[in-house]
């Protein structure tokens, strides 16, 4: 490994990577742009993925590690990534969906990396007090050995310029991205998608993708889906990820008699692969916490679908109310039926708002961009194979 070293960006990622989503397409494209410069991507996830996942991201110069629980910082993950870290000593260390303020940035430091990077996808709400003087100021002590934490959002940045444990010098929003290229399906193949969950080819179909909890919204959706249908019985619901809330959702749908028109499809390995944004009319994220980006509102963005999400976190950078979808208060489940009537029986204006929307992910949120301003803010050379800005490192 000793050859490469001086070449490799580490990426640990505290998640299983069970389905190709954006943060698998974010992976695949920071590994293709890398391989193209000379680089190694060394990808570092809770586990390895599942035969159809890692034959997506799998390239020349990727190679796959575990750590466990890298959403914690216990004994055993720390200890797993400084195996890692010993073994291929990266120059770049990039973590996500991992603890704000914690031992791997200094590990990182402390064993090989010339950088060291967060990228903060935490949703949450701003604080509302003020919080004690001193906790920024050991914040701050604890992540000196961060170069820089990206934001995926504007309301993420001003989460961490108000939390205070980085200098506002150090935060900086870097937009995730999508694949615009990979939506591209024909008719037949939402027909079949269609076909293969039981949802009638001529319906309205209105989905969301996220994890089944209630921070997501799905409760406040299956009480819309009640209003919508008292009033447009050609509207069918279609909830799709996993999560602890399922078998309550599942529940919840059935003591509302909605089980006719709407279901729950469990994890989809491959949304847009598989058909769902293809076959949807309206797509949801009606969230109630303040999401920190919202790769399911670009993925139908990209695939040209309207969107009606809440004013909820980043949500509204993404959609802009009466163009590319429509935005409602979270918990408002009277203007989300509004809303969902309102595009039901107005197939030109789902029309115009998904292309909207198209065009706006195809400026804003193209991986392939953003990946690019990414491994310029690593420092890493676009002209130079395998050199960086801030020189080279020994094997």
């Amino acid at each position: 490994m000793n050859m490469t070293a001086a070449k490799t960006v580490l990426s640990l990622f505290g998640l299983r990577p069970r389905r190709i989503g954006g943060i698998e397409v974010f992976c695949r494209e920071l590994s293709r742009q890398l391989g193209e410069l000379g680089w190694h991507s060394l990808l570092v996830f809770q586990s390895l993925p599942p035969a159809f996942v890692r034959g997506f991201l799998e390239l020349p110069n990727v190679t796959f590690e575990v750590v466990e629980r890298s959403h914690e910082t216990g004994a055993r993950p720390v200890y797993d990534l400084a195996r890692i870290l010993r073994k291929y000593r990266p120059a770049v260390a990039h973590f996500h969906f991992t603890p704000l303020l914690g031992p791997y940035p200094w590990l990182a430091k402390l064993l090989s990396a010339r950088r060291v990077f967060i990228t903060d996808h935490n949703s949450r709400t701003l604080p509302r007090e003020r919080r004690a003087f001193w906790k920024p100021l050991i914040g701050r002590v604890i992540s000196l050995p961060v170069d820089k934490v990206l934001c995926p959002s504007r309301f993420s940045y001003e989460f961490d310029r108000v939390l205070g444990y980085f200098p506002a010098q150090r935060l900086e929003v870097l937009y995730n991205g999508v694949d615009i290229l990979r939506p591209a399906t024909s008719p037949s193949h939402a027909r079949d998608f269609r076909r293969r969950y039981g949802v009638p080819q001529n319906a309205i179909l209105v989905s969301q993708v996220s994890q089944l909890i209630p921070e997501k919204g799905f409760d406040d959706l299956i009480q819309a889906a009640k209003l919508v249908l008292a009033q447009n019985s050609n509207v069918y619901f279609l909830l799709v990820g996993d999560g602890p809330g399922y078998d309550r959702y599942r529940a919840m749908i059935g003591d509302l008699g909605l089980q006719s028109h709407a279901t729950l499809t469990g994890l989809i390995g491959d949304p847009i692969g598989e058909g769902l944004y293809a076959s949807s009319d309206i797509v949801c994220q009606v969230s109630r916490w303040g999401e920190a980006f919202g790769l399911t509102i670009a993925e139908a963005m990209a695939s040209g679908r309207p969107v009606i999400g809440t004013r909820a976190g980043a949500i509204p950078e993404l959609v802009r109310d009466g163009h590319s979808g429509l935005l409602v208060e979270p918990g408002d489940v009277n203007a989300m039926a509004e809303r969902l009537l309102l595009l039901a029986r107005s197939p030109e204006l789902r029309v115009s708002m998904g292309a909207i929307g198209r065009e706006i992910c195809e400026r804003q949120f193209d991986v392939v961009r953003q990946v690019a301003s990414l491994i310029r803010i690593y420092g890493i050379s676009t002209t130079d194979r395998g050199s960086s800005l801030w020189g080279s490192r020994p094997g």
